[in-house]
């Protein structure tokens, strides 16, 4: 896997549904630092549709 950040990791706003830290870092490191093209988040973004803000990068929701 390549060594490298999604380019939407800054301007994301899935981190605010992450009520811990440790779930904040798994979903940190398979998404935003790992296999960022499997993100639900950026699939939508990519493809010209709106993000809906409680959507997770993986493609559930938030509650």
């Amino acid at each position: 896997m390549e060594d490298r950040s999604c380019p939407n990791v800054n301007e994301c706003t899935a981190n605010r549904h992450f009520h811990t830290k440790s779930i904040r870092d798994v979903f940190t490191t398979l998404y935003c630092e790992g296999n960022f093209v499997k993100c639900a988040r950026k699939k939508l973004k990519d493809s010209g549709n709106l993000i809906p803000e409680k959507l997770l990068p993986n493609g559930q929701y938030a509650s």
